[in-house]
C-alpha cells in the first residue's frame, strides 16, 4: 500500500505543488527533502536547485513495478494523501519547512493537512530534527523486526 503525499514549494507567492506516491512518511521523504535542501546549499534563495534535484529524482524499477519519477508536478493539492510538507522559500534566504499528517492533527479541529503545514511553518533545523528522530525510530522497528 503506497503512502502518499504532497509537497509544496512556495517561492514568494507562486506555489509548486507535488505529488509523491510511494513512501511519503518523514523518515523518507523528509530524509529526502532535507538532503535536496542541503544540497541546494544556503545560496539557493529562489529554490531552483531544489525544484530541479525534485524533478530529477527518479523511482528505480523492481520486479513490480518499471522506474518512474519520485515527484510528479500537479495543479494543486491532491487529495487523498498522508503526510503533507510545505517548502517555503524567502528572498532572505531562509528556508522554513511546515508538514502534517492525521495522526499529528488528533487535538486539531477544522484544518485540512495544507493549511495546517502552512500555518506552522518552522525552521529547517526544526524539520531535520524530527526527520532525525523518525529516522531512528523505522530503524529501531526495522531492526527489532529482523530479530
Amino acid at each position: 500500500m503506497a503512502t502518499r503525499c504532497n509537497v509544496v514549494i512556495q517561492l514568494g507567492k507562486t506555489s509548486l505543488y507535488l505529488y509523491r506516491h510511494w513512501d511519503g512518511y518523514p523518515s523518507c521523504t523528509g530524509l529526502d527533502l532535507v538532503k535536496k535542501l542541503v544540497y541546494a546549499g544556503e545560496d539557493d534563495y529562489s529554490g531552483s536547485k531544489f525544484i530541479a534535484s525534485m524533478m530529477e529524482s527518479k523511482r528505480e524499477e523492481t520486479s513490480y513495478s518499471p522506474a518512474s519519477p519520485d515527484y510528479v508536478a500537479t495543479n494543486g493539492a491532491h487529495g487523498d494523501v498522508d503526510w503533507v510538507y510545505v517548502i517555503k522559500f524567502s528572498n532572505s534566504g531562509t528556508v522554513r519547512v511546515g508538514w502534517a499528517s492525521y495522526p499529528l492533527l488528533e487535538n486539531v479541529e477544522n484544518q485540512t493537512l495544507l493549511a495546517y503545514a502552512k500555518n506552522n511553518l518552522k525552521s529547517f533545523s526544526e524539520f531535520k530534527e524530527f526527520v532525525d528522530v523518525e529516522v531512528a525510530d523505522f530503524e529501531t522497528r526495522l531492526a527489532s523486526q529482523m530479530d
